[in-house]
C-alpha cells in the first residue's frame, strides 16, 4: 500500500501536524509513505520514504524568472534550512495575525501560479499512491491541489477534520466572501472522498449533516502510559506545552496569577510554559511571574514527552471569548493525548461550549475549571495543595480513558481495516 500525505506544513515530528501524522501511521505494516506539503521546512520522518514540497516563495519566483517552483529530495534535509526556519517565522507571524486580506492574497498566488508543473506531475506517476490522505484546511488553493493530485493519480481520497474548517468566524466582508469559496471547495472535495474523519464526535455529527456524508472519529495514539506516581515534586510542577494562538495566553495568565497569591507565603507551585509558537511583550510580561511561571521556548517532542511526565499537573487551556469559542469549539487537541500518555495529573480551562473542555468534564478525568475567575482556579489549587491524592486519582482515570479509546488496538479498528477495506473495494 502507498500513501500520499499532503499537508500545509512539512511532515516533522518536531511540529504538531507531523507529529500527529507519525502517531497515526507510526505502526502500520507494509506501507510507503510519500509527503507533499506547502509552507517552508524539512520533512524528516523516519516513516516518511519522500517528499515533496512547493511554496508560495517559489511561485512568486517562478512568475517573476521563470524558475521551477518545485523542489523533491528522497531522505535527505532540503537545502537551505536556517533561511526556512527565518520564512518559517514569517509565516508565523502571518498566521497570528489573521487579516482576511492576507488570505485572499495566499488564493490569488495559487491561483495564477504555474504548480501544475511536470515535475509534480512526474512525482505523482512515479510514487503512484493507492490513497491520498490529507487534514482539510480553510482555504481553497489546499482543497484544489488535494483534489488535483486525486484526479492524477486516481487514488482513494481520505480527508481528516482537525478543527471546524467550515462555519463563518467572523463578519469582515473579506472573511465572509473567502470562507464562501473554501465551504465550495470543501464540499467539493468531500464529496470525491471515499472516507472522511473528524478529531471529536461534536464535529463528526454536525459535518456529517452538513457534507451529507458518514464522518468517524479518529483519535491520536497514547503510547507506553506510564505506571502512575505515588508522590509529588516540592513545589509542585505544573506544565502547559502548546502555542499561545486563539486566546489561550490570557487563560495561562490567568493561572499564572492564581498560582502567584496561592504563593504569598512560599512556593507551592510553579508554572513552566513551552511555546514554538511567537509571543510579545505583553505576553512575556503576563506569563513570566518570578516564583510562579516562567515562558520558555520550544523543546523538541520528546523532550516534551519528558517534560509532561515528569510533571506533576499538565495543562489545556481554551479561551473564554466568543471570538475565540468559535474557532475552537469543535477542536480536540491533539496535546491532550500528550497529557494523557504522561501519566500525569491533567488540568483544564476553558468553556463548556468547547468540545474538549466538554469532554474532559463529562468524563471526570481531568480536574476542569469552566468559568474566567481567578478564584475558581484558585479553588482546585487549594484543593490540590490540601489533597495530593487528588493527582493520583484523577491520573488513574486518565489513564483508564486512554488505554481503551486511545490505543493501537482501537485506532487499527478504526482506520488500518477501513484503509485496506478501500483498496479491496477497488
Amino acid at each position: 500500500m502507498k500513501i500520499l500525505v499532503i499537508s500545509d506544513v512539512p511532515w516533522s515530528e518536531e511540529n504538531s501536524v507531523g507529529n500527529t501524522y507519525s502517531n497515526i501511521f507510526r505502526n502500520m505494516e507494509n506501507v510507503e509513505f510519500a509527503n507533499l506539503f506547502c509552507k517552508p521546512g524539512n520533512a524528516e520522518s523516519k516513516i516518511l520514504a519522500r517528499h515533496y514540497q512547493m511554496t508560495e516563495k517559489k511561485i512568486i519566483l517562478n512568475l517573476i524568472r521563470k524558475e521551477n517552483n518545485i523542489s523533491e529530495t528522497s531522505g535527505a534535509k532540503m537545502k537551505d534550512a536556517e533561511f526556512n526556519r527565518k520564512e518559517q517565522k514569517i509565516y508565523d507571524l502571518l498566521r497570528s495575525l489573521r487579516f482576511p486580506f492576507l488570505f485572499i492574497a495566499r488564493e490569488f498566488i495559487w491561483k495564477v501560479g504555474k504548480w501544475k508543473t511536470k515535475e509534480l506531475d512526474d512525482f505523482l506517476q512515479d510514487f503512484n499512491p493507492d490513497i491520498i490522505f490529507s487534514f482539510c484546511l480553510d482555504s481553497v488553493y489546499y482543497s484544489n491541489i488535494i483534489d488535483y493530485c486525486r484526479i492524477k493519480t486516481g487514488a482513494n481520497t481520505v480527508l481528516f477534520f482537525a478543527d471546524d474548517v467550515y462555519a463563518y468566524k467572523r463578519l469582515n466582508p473579506l472573511y465572509v466572501l473567502h470562507q464562501y469559496f473554501v465551504r465550495k471547495s470543501i464540499k467539493k472535495l468531500a464529496s470525491h472522498s471515499q472516507l472522511i474523519y473528524g478529531a471529536t464526535s461534536e464535529l463528526c455529527s454536525e459535518y456529517s449533516d452538513i457534507l451529507k456524508k458518514k464522518i468517524f472519529p479518529l483519535y491520536k495514539v497514547c503510547n507506553n502510559i506510564p505506571e502512575i506516581k505515588d508522590s509529588v515534586n516540592v513545589p509542585l510542577k505544573i506544565t502547559y506545552t502548546g502555542n499561545l494562538f486563539y486566546g489561550r495566553w490570557k487563560v495561562l495568565a490567568l493561572l499564572s496569577e492564581a498560582i502567584k497569591e496561592k504563593n504569598k507565603e512560599s512556593t507551592k507551585l510553579f508554572l513552566d510554559i513551552y511555546t514554538s509558537g511567537l509571543y510579545n511583550r505583553k505576553m512575556m510580561e503576563a506569563l513570566n511571574i518570578k516564583g510562579s511561571s516562567c515562558l520558555r521556548k520550544g523543546i523538541p517532542y520528546d523532550e516534551v514527552k519528558k517534560v509532561l511526565k515528569e510533571s506533576d499537573i499538565v495543562v489545556h487551556v481554551e479561551s473564554f471569548e466568543r471570538k475565540e469559542i468559535r474557532k475552537t469549539r469543535l477542536s480536540f487537541s491533539t496535546k491532550i493525548v500528550d497529557c494523557i500518555q504522561s501519566g500525569s495529573c491533567l488540568l483544564a480551562i476553558g468553556p463548556t461550549e468547547v468540545a474538549s473542555i466538554s469532554m474532559l468534564k463529562n468524563l471526570d478525568i481531568a480536574e476542569v475549571v469552566t468559568s474566567n475567575d481567578k478564584e475558581a482556579v484558585k479553588v482546585i489549587l487549594e484543593k490540590i495543595l490540601e489533597n495530593n491524592r487528588i493527582l493520583i486519582e484523577k491520573s488513574e482515570k486518565m489513564k483508564e480513558y486512554g488505554l481503551e479509546y486511545h490505543s493501537q488496538e482501537h485506532l487499527r479498528i478504526s482506520l488500518y481495516n477501513k484503509l485496506e477495506e478501500l483498496l479491496k473495494g477497488d
